[in-house]
C-alpha cells in the first residue's frame, strides 16, 4: 500500500520495458503492436500515427493524436500527463517518457517548434526518454542522407545532452521504394547508461516501419495490484494455515493478533491476481492468428534477402502483400468472434466481463493519472470549507432556532404520506404514522 495515495502500489528496483513502433493510423497494426508488448512483457508502447479510434483511460495522446504513450493494461502507475503538439508525455516512476511525431509534410519551422517545446517540457528532468518518428535523416543514426531535419535534430539532442540510442544496424521504415532510419529513441545521460536490448526486430508490423523494442534496467517501478475477488475461498488452504499458526504460535487472544493471522491466511486463501503485465497474448489471439503471422514474417524475410541481393521481386511483393491481407482479415476475424462469445455470456453472467467492458467504455474518457499526497491535500482544502473560516462563522450568525410545529401541521403532513411505498430513513413504514 502506498501511504502517499492510499493505492495498492508495488514499489521496487526493477527494469522498465517499452515497444515503440509508427502504426501508420492501423488498427491492425496496433493490435500487433499491443501483442507484441504483451508477448515481451513490456509495461509501455510508443505509438506513432496511432490508430484514430485508438483511445482509452490508459492511452495517453498529443494534441493532433498523432501521437500516443499506452499503458499497458494499466499496470503501471502514471504521475503526470502533459498532452503537447505532436507529443505525448507520461512519468513512470523516475522515469519521463516522450512519444513524438512529426509529419515529412511540416515546414522547417514546425518542426523547430515541436523541438522547442519537448525540450520546456522536459526541462529539469534527468531521466528521460524520447521515441518516435521524427522524419529526420543523419548518417550519426544509419543511413547515408543528411537533411536539414537531421542536422536540427543532432544539435537539438546535443544541447539538451541526451543520446540518440539507434545503432543503425537496421532501418526503421521499409518501403517498396527504400528504406530509412527515421524512428528514434533518444534518452538522457541516466537513461542512456540504464538502456538494454536495444534492437529493430524483424517481425511482422502491418506497417511499413519496424518495431523498436529495449528496456531500462534498475529503475524504479511502480505497478498496480489487486485481489480477485470473484474466486470461491480455498477452505482447506484457510483450516489448514490456521491450524499451522495455531500450532506455532498458540491461539491469538488480542485483536491485532487476530487481524494480523487472518490477513497472513488471506494471502494462502485467496488467489493474488497475476501481474497486469505479461499475461502473454490479447485476448483475441489464437494458433490460427500465430500461424498466420509466422507465414508472413516469412515471406517478409524472403522478399527484403531478394531485394538485398538486388534481384527483381515482384511477384514476391504480390505474395508478401497476400500474407499482409491475410493476416489483417485473420485478426479482425478473431476479434468479432471472441465478442460474440463475450456477448453470449451474458444470458449465463449478466455482471460478467461483457458488462465491464461497457461499463469501462461509459467511463469519462479522459486518461488516468495518479495523484500525489501534496495534490491530494490541495485539492482537499480548494473543495472543502474548514472549521473557523469566515464564511462559516458569518453563516453561524444568521441561524436561528427553529420553531416547534403544531399539532395541526403535523396532521396535515401526515395526511400527504402515501400508503404502500417503502420505509424511510427511521425504517417505519407510511402506514404506521
Amino acid at each position: 500500500m502506498d501511504k502517499a495515495t492510499g493505492r495498492n502500489v508495488t514499489k521496487d528496483k526493477g527494469e522498465l520495458r517499452i515497444v515503440q513502433v509508427n502504426v501508420n493510423n492501423s488498427a491492425r497494426a496496433t493490435d500487433l503492436a499491443y501483442a507484441a508488448a504483451e508477448s515481451r512483457e513490456a509495461k509501455l508502447i510508443i505509438l506513432a500515427e496511432p490508430s484514430k479510434k485508438h483511445r482509452g483511460r490508459h492511452v495517453y495522446g498529443s494534441k493532433e493524436r498523432n501521437a500516443s504513450i499506452v499503458n499497458v493494461k494499466g499496470g503501471s502507475v502514471v504521475w503526470n500527463f502533459t498532452s503537447g503538439h505532436n507529443h505525448a508525455m507520461v512519468q513512470v516512476g523516475q522515469t519521463t517518457v516522450v512519444s513524438a511525431y512529426i509529419s515529412p509534410n511540416s515546414t522547417m519551422e514546425e518542426f523547430e517548434d515541436t523541438l522547442d517545446e519537448i525540450a520546456r517540457n522536459i526541462r529539469k528532468k534527468t531521466e528521460v526518454i524520447i521515441g518516435g518518428d521524427f522524419n529526420a535523416k543523419n548518417p550519426m543514426w544509419g543511413g547515408q542522407t543528411n537533411d536539414e531535419r537531421g542536422v536540427k535534430l543532432a544539435e537539438w539532442a546535443h544541447q539538451l545532452g541526451m543520446t540518440i540510442m539507434n545503432d543503425g544496424k537496421r532501418p526503421t521504415c521499409i518501403r517498396h521504394n527504400g528504406c530509412s532510419y527515421i524512428d528514434l529513441t533518444i534518452a538522457t545521460a541516466g537513461v542512456a547508461k540504464k538502456l538494454s536490448e536495444w534492437e529493430v526486430t524483424e517481425e511482422e508490423t502491418l506497417s511499413d516501419h519496424e518495431l523498436i523494442y529495449y528496456k531500462i534496467e534498475n529503475t524504479e517501478v511502480e505497478t498496480k495490484r489487486g485481489w480477485e475477488m470473484n474466486i470461491a475461498l480455498d477452505r482447506v488452504k484457510i483450516g489448514n494455515a490456521m491450524e499451522t499458526r495455531w500450532h506455532q504460535e498458540g491461539r491469538p487472544s488480542e485483536p491485532e493478533e487476530i487481524t494480523k493471522i487472518l490477513a497472513t491466511v488471506q494471502k494462502k486463501a485467496i488467489r493474488k491476481q497475476r501481474d497486469e503485465i505479461g499475461m502473454g497474448r490479447p485476448y483475441w489471439w489464437t494458433e490460427r492468428v500465430e500461424e498466420t503471422k509466422s507465414e508472413a514474417n516469412r515471406k517478409r524475410r524472403k522478399l527484403l534477402r531478394s531485394r538485398k541481393s538486388g534481384q527483381s521481386q515482384p511477384e514476391l511483393e504480390s505474395i508478401y502483400r497476400e500474407a499482409r491481407r491475410k493476416l489483417r482479415a485473420e485478426i479482425a476475424q478473431e476479434k468479432r468472434a471472441k465478442w460474440r462469445d463475450l456477448c453470449s455470456e451474458l444470458s449465463n453472467d449478466p455482471f460478467g466481463q461483457a458488462y465491464r467492458i461497457v461499463a469501462r467504455a461509459l467511463k469519462m474518457p479522459d486518461p488516468r493519472v495518479e495523484l500525489t499526497a501534496e495534490q491530494k491535500q490541495g485539492e482537499f482544502e480548494r473543495l472543502f470549507v474548514h472549521e473557523g473560516t469566515e464564511g462559516e462563522e458569518q453563516e453561524d450568525e444568521n441561524i436561528s432556532d427553529a420553531r416547534e410545529l403544531s399539532t395541526e401541521e403535523y396532521r396535515r403532513a401526515i395526511s400527504r404520506i402515501k400508503t404502500n411505498k417503502a420505509p424511510g430513513p427511521d425504517g417505519l413504514l407510511p402506514e404506521i404514522p
